[in-house]
Formats: structure tokens, C-alpha cells, sequence
């Protein structure tokens, strides 16, 4: 077993040699990739650690005792930042779906966010409370719940939701996420220990005294911000689309294609409900601290090894999710919480809190498993909506789940609630309303019961969204095979393909023509399980092989043939026909039959043209006067051109002034300095005009888009004809490919 252990950690090592800066075969990131994202996560979860802890809400125990805010307005105050969180979550949302950046949708704003989020927290934490008015201080912490809502919420998302771009397979973003996870944690496990070490060193006698914080948080932004440039500076996007293909989706196109897909809604309910499942995160700090049931270095020792839990979670889940799939290792986790929870409750009755961290630390490891699982489902949803809209939509997703916000907002109210009855109010008798908890052990035990029931509830309703959830991993991979085939037609329909995408393409569509049409192969489990395995792993493949020849052949179907007549049609009468629309296209779309799954689609087609074709005549009449003009989609490449020449220059003149300032020739320094003052001045112009030329590129869209999807669907069917054009183009390509790698092996 050494021997095995030992050849396999050889075999490890030589891999990392190997795939330091190319990914292996059927994967898409390098190891130099996944040790910098998951490396730099230290920094970022430092960042995030201080965002969390001083996160406004009606239960934060460190800004009421601060700020002297009782829990019940800063629960008010919280209320503020998310109904102002509204307007610039679709900011949001719009800034990482259509701006056009050279670093990818989401790599910008990890620094972009990331440096202002650490130094909001600062500023929260450095505010001298008690020397300004309780007027100011209201305003004070207003402004920065609001700020930290907006900045930090999109910090976090742009490194969290980075995994889905960085590989379309799903079982890598998982084994990535967990290496992510595991690492990333170093952060809490080590900050959460130093807190009840802080309270004896700086003797405050209360974890949840300011200065700890004042302390710490300083050195911890240092950390969180060098680690995040690594993750940024060493991580490149990868979405399966083609090369030429523009995403411009705004917010209400981006709401009624969410609408429609199920897995968002699923995944949406047990978040909402989960909740009251939470109720128990203060229990084990209000057992320390408030039921000093035990010392500040026993506590230490506690939290390092609670820390520890999660770890063992998010090892183990890569591996479970590859033999029994997401769904089942959610379900199956979440089933555990329960129980772990429930048994809390004897143990608080014992008045142990080494039991109670017991229940806790196994708590832990289940849960730990959402750490894996939440980004792996998340993902995938977003590959079925790429799957089934045509557009790859991640900023949106956040737009949409504004919805959330309300319901959150709804259900933050309850704990507080609970709070107040067991007395923790603002006119309890206390300066500070927590304070009660020290001294009356019956309402700290009370509270804490009351708790735990709350959140054995709330975890037996979190699991039950997720048995109607049937994403499964074979679906998955079959919707990328049928993403990189479209992409592939679509690229060589506007002259814009690679060899490597021609012949990744071409390779899909040729085993799915000679599988799809495979009997299924039945094996008995119970008495070959080798056998069972492999008829599995067949089974699989034609799965996904009849999903891809479905997409292939989809226009011999009787509802493709109805859509691209009229997709024709439309095309033929050009956008002029958008002035004679009228909304009573809708009220007959509308009336169409929708009795079998045949005409359900094609009356969904008819209603979605109808609605499309009316709101062009809108914004074709309000913005351009009813004469639309084409717009130039050149400029892009133009102005990008213009960005690099520019970054170049200044690139350069860095270099020449760094020289200038060696020979200390300082009339040549204020020279190069007024020119880099130029040169900057000159990009600020670049980008707006990149700006504004993104701005006009989604209004246009916005108008053309009934004909634009009309356009759309004739050429793909087009496309699809052109197959046998494409197989001829394959062996060069292939060619051409393995000279390229034999030429870089020898460089």
C-alpha cells in the first residue's frame, strides 16, 4: 500500500512538471493556473473574512456594541442597503455581462472591488463612534452598509464565480473548487483562533471588543490585497462560444430567459429557506463567551480544530461527486445536518461545549461539502442557460436574483425577532442589549434552545428543493458538446474559426453520428460490478451522443422546419418591418394551440417574436426617428487596437523614465512624466469610447433583435449544411495543430 501511495505521489509530481503551464489532455487549466487561484483565495477569503464579520445586520454583535445601534435599527439600516443594493445590482450585472474588457468578465473586478472593499472595512472599524454624534453615526454606517453591500457582494462573486469561466468541465471546476476551498481556508482557520487570544493579550475580556479588530484587520489587508493580484495577474478566462459571437442582454431580456430555466428556481427556493438553518452560527460563541463554559485557550483549541472540519469536507467532495453525482451528495449531506444539529441539542442540556463542538465540527464537515457544491451546481445552471437561450449570461444572474434580496431581507427580520423575546433589546436594562446573555444564563440557554430547533427545522426544509433537481453530470457534458459544435458552425459561418475548435468539433459530431443510434448495454450490479461499470461509462457516451445528434438534426423536426420558414420570412422583409408591428401579433401568438410539447414551442416562438418585433418599433421610433442606421461592430477591434498601442506607449515610457531617473537626468524625467501624463489621458479617451461604443452596440442590438434572431437561426441551419465543407477542411487542420506543438516542444 506505501509502495502504491509512493509511486502515486511520483506520479503526481511528474504530472505537476508536465502540466505546470499547458492543461493535461480534456482539461483546460494548468496547474500554474489552479495554484494561483487557489493560492491567491487566502488573500481573498482575508478580504472576505473582514466583509463578513462586519457585515451591517440586525445580529452583529461587534457594530452594536461599537456603534451603540441597537440590533432592531441595524436591522432597519440593513433594510436600506438592500433596497439600495437594487438599482446597482443591475450596475452590476450589465458591467460584467457587456462591458468589453481585454481581462475577461470577471478577473477586472477582483481587484477592481477588492482594494475598496478592504479599505471600507478600515474605515468601518477606525470610525470614532463615540466621539461623533449618534446623528452622524446613523449616517455613517448607512453609507458604508450600503457601500460594502454593492463593493463586497461583487468582489466576492467575481473570484467565486471566476471557476465557471475558467473550465467548462464540470468535474475539473469541482476537483479545482475543492483544491480552492481546502486552500483557501488557511484564512478563517488561522484568523478565528487568534480572536480569543487577541481578548487575553489586549485584556478586553469580549471577543467582540472593536479593538481586536483595529489590530488585526490592518495586517489582514496587506495579505488579502498582495494575494489577490496573484490570482488576478495568473488566471485566464475560457468560455466554449464562438470567437465572433457578442453577448447583449440587458436586464428584463436577462430576467425572462432566467424565467425559464428551473434549475435557477430550484437552487433559488433552498437558499431562501436555508435561513433558519443558520440560526445556530452563534451558539458555540455565545457558550464562550457569555457561558464561559470554557477558558480563552481551551476556545482557541476549539476553533482551530472547528476550523479544521470544513477541511475534510472539502476534500472528500470531489471524489463523491464523481461516483455519485451532485444531487445525491447534497441530498444525502444535508441529511446529516439535520441530525448533527438535532443532537445539540442535549449536548447545550449538558452544558458541554466539547459536545456541542462535536455536533458542531461533524455539522461542519457535511456543510462543508456546499462549499464544493454550490459553485459545481451554480456552473452547471449557467451552461444549461448557455444551452438553452444561446447566450452566456453571469453578471445577470446576480440582476435577477435581486429577487432574493427581498426575500432575504423578509426572512433577516425573524432571528432578530427571536432575539428581542428573549431580551435582547435596546431598554433591557443593559448599555449594551447582548450584554443580557452574560448575566442571565436562563435566557442565554433559553435563546440557544429555541435556536437549534429553529435550525433542525430550517435544515429539513433546505434539502427538499433538491429532489426535483435532475442536472445530471452526462447532461452537463452533453450540453458543452453541443455548445462547442454551434460555436464551431458559427465561427466557420463568419470565416472566424481555429484549427483547434474545427477540430474539437468535428470530433463530437463524428462519435455522436456513430453512437447515437448504440443499443443501450444492460448490466447486473449485484453480480459483475466491474461489468456494470463499464456498460455505465457506455450508456453515458450515447447519452450524450443522441443529445448532440438531436441538436444536429433539429431542423428536420416539424417544429424547427415552422421556425425557420418563418425565421425566412422574417429575414426577407428586413428590419422595415418592425414599423408595421402591432400588439395584436401578441394576442394571436397568444391564441395559437398549445395542446401537444410540439405546438407549446412553436406558440412560445411566436409569443417571444411578437413581443421582440413590438418593442423594436418602440426604440426604433424613440432613438432613432424611425430610420435605423447599421451599426459598426469594426470599431471594436479598432478601439482595442488603439487600447494596446496606448498601454504599449506607456508601457515603454515607464521603462525610459525608470532609466532617465538612474542617470538622474531630471530635465528628462519631468519630460517622459508629461508624456505618460498624456499617454493617460489618451487611454482615459480610449475607454470612453469603448464605453460609449458598448452603449450603442446594445441599443442597436436591442432594436434589430427580432431580426437578429430571425438572422440567427436561417444561418445556423445554414451552417449545419455545410458540414461536409468542414470535414474537408479537418485532416490539414490536424496537421497544422500537431507542427504548431511539435514546434513549441522544441522551443
Amino acid at each position: 500500500m506505501l509502495k502504491n501511495l509512493f509511486q502515486k505521489a511520483i506520479t503526481m509530481v511528474g504530472n505537476v512538471k508536465l502540466y505546470w503551464k499547458k492543461p493535461a489532455e480534456g482539461k483546460y487549466m494548468p496547474f500554474k493556473e489552479i495554484a494561483a487561484y487557489s493560492g491567491g483565495g487566502i488573500g481573498i477569503y482575508c478580504i472576505i473574512y473582514m466583509a463578513t464579520t462586519l457585515m451591517i445586520s440586525g445580529t452583529n454583535v461587534i457594530l452594536s456594541n461599537a456603534t451603540g445601534i441597537p440590533p432592531s435599527h441595524l436591522l432597519i439600516i440593513y433594510y436600506i442597503a438592500v433596497i439600495a443594493s437594487i438599482p446597482l445590482t443591475a450596475l452590476k450585472a450589465h458591467l460584467v455581462d457587456n462591458l468589453r474588457l481585454k481581462s475577461g468578465k470577471y478577473r477586472p473586478w477582483i481587484l477592481g472591488m477588492g482594494i475598496p472593499s478592504a479599505l471600507l472595512c478600515l474605515a468601518i472599524i477606525f470610525t470614532p463612534y463615540h466621539s461623533i454624534s449618534k446623528a452622524a453615526t446613523y449616517i455613517l454606517v448607512t453609507i458604508y452598509s450600503v457601500g460594502l453591500h454593492f463593493i463586497y457582494y461583487f468582489f466576492y462573486e467575481a473570484y467565486d464565480n471566476l471557476i465557471f469561466l475558467l473550465s467548462p468541465n464540470t468535474q475539473e471546476r469541482a476537483d479545482v473548487t475543492s483544491i480552492k476551498s481546502i486552500t483557501y481556508s488557511f484564512a478563517p482557520t488561522v484568523l478565528n483562533p487568534l480572536l480569543p487570544l487577541m481578548v487575553k493579550l489586549l485584556n478586553t475580556n469580549d471577543m467582540y471588543d472593536i479593538r481586536i479588530y483595529q489590530v488585526l484587520f490592518p495586517i489582514v489587508t496587506v495579505i488579502g490585497i498582495g494575494l489577490s493580484i496573484v490570482v488576478f495577474a495568473n488566471t485566464k478566462e475560457k468560455i466554449v462560444q464562438a470567437r465572433t459571437h457578442v453577448n447583449t442582454i440587458n436586464f428584463w431580456d436577462a430576467l425572462k430567459a432566467v424565467a425559464k430555466n428551473k434549475y435557477f428556481w430550484i437552487t433559488s427556493l433552498a437558499t431562501w429557506i436555508s435561513f433558519l438553518e443558520a440560526a445556530q452560527a452563534n451558539i458555540m460563541g455565545w457558550l464562550y463567551n457569555y457561558g464561559k463554559l470554557c477558558t480563552d485557550g481551551q476556545y482557541s483549541i476549539i476553533t482551530l480544530l472547528y476550523g479544521n472540519a470544513s477541511f475534510w469536507g472539502m476534500l472528500a467532495a470531489p471524489f463523491c461527486i464523481r461516483k455519485w453525482g451532485k444531487r445525491n451528495v447534497l441530498v444525502i449531506t444535508n441529511l446529516f445536518n439535520i441530525l448533527f444539529i438535532a443532537l445539540m441539542y442535549p449536548a447545550v442540556g449538558a452544558r458541554s461545549i466539547w459536545l456541542v463542538f462535536i455536533c458542531l465540527w461533524f455539522n461542519a464537515v457535511m456543510g462543508s461539502f456546499a462549499h464544493i457544491l454550490t459553485p459545481a451546481i451554480n456552473a452547471d445552471i449557467r451552461d444549461y442557460q448557455h444551452y438553452i437561450s444561446g447566450e452566456r449570461i453571469d453578471g445577470m444572474f446576480g440582476a435577477v436574483g435581486l429577487i432574493t434580496n427581498f426575500v432575504t431581507m423578509a426572512t433577516n427580520s425573524f432571528l432578530p425577532l427571536v432575539y428581542e423575546k428573549y431580551g435582547i433589546t435596546d431598554n433591557n436594562g443593559f448599555d449594551i442589549p447582548f450584554d443580557i446573555l452574560k448575566y442571565d444564563s436562563n435566557a442565554l440557554y433559553s435563546l440557544i434552545n429555541t435556536l437549534i430547533i429553529i435550525s433542525v427545522f430550517g435544515a429539513a426544509l433546505n434539502v427538499i428543493p433538491y429532489f426535483f433537481y435532475d442536472l445530471s453530470e452526462v447532461k452537463q457534458r452533453a450540453m458543452i458538446n453541443i455548445l462547442k459544435v454551434r460555436a464551431m458552425f458559427e465561427d466557420y459561418g463568419n470565416n472566424a474559426f481555429t484549427d483547434r475548435t474545427l477540430i474539437e468539433g468535428v470530433d463530437i459530431l463524428r462519435k455522436a453520428q456513430d453512437g447515437y443510434q448504440k443499443e443501450f448495454v444492460i448490466a447486473d450490479k449485484k453480480k459483475d460490478k466491474k461489468a456494470y461499470k463499464e456498460a455505465k461509462k457506455i450508456n453515458e457516451e450515447i447519452e450524450i451522443d443522441k443529445m448532440v445528434m438531436s441538436e444536429y438534426t433539429k431542423f428536420s423536426t416539424n417544429e424547427y422546419i415552422f421556425k425557420y420558414n418563418h425565421a425566412k420570412e422574417t429575414v426577407a422583409a428586413g428590419l422595415a418591418a418592425a414599423l408595421d408591428a402591432s400588439k395584436s401579433m401578441i394576442a394571436e401568438a397568444k391564441a395559437m394551440p398549445k395542446t401537444t410539447d410540439e405546438e407549446k414551442a412553436i406558440r412560445s416562438y411566436l409569443v417571444t417574436f411578437a413581443k421582440q418585433i413590438n418593442n423594436s418599433k418602440k426604440i426604433i421610433t424613440k432613438y432613432y426617428n424611425g430610420n435605423l442606421p447599421e451599426f459598426d461592430k469594426g470599431i471594436f477591434e479598432t478601439l482595442f487596437a488603439k487600447q494596446d498601442e496606448n498601454d504599449n506607449k506607456k508601457r515603454e515610457a515607464y521603462l525610459r523614465l525608470d532609466k532617465a531617473k538612474e542617470d538622474k537626468n531630471a530635465e528628462l524625467v519631468k519630460e517622459i512624466k508629461a508624456e505618460i501624463k498624456e499617454i493617460t489621458n489618451e487611454g482615459y479617451t480610449i475607454k470612453g469610447e469603448i464605453k460609449q461604443a458598448t452603449k450603442d452596440n446594445i441599443k442597436y442590438n436591442r432594436a434589430t433583435k427580432f431580426y437578429k434572431e430571425a438572422q440567427k437561426l436561417v444561418k445556423q441551419k445554414e451552417d449545419f449544411e455545410n458540414i461536409e465543407e468542414i470535414y474537408a477542411l479537418y485532416d490539414d487542420a490536424v496537421i497544422r495543430v500537431r507542427e504548431a506543438e511539435l514546434a513549441a516542444a522544441k522551443a
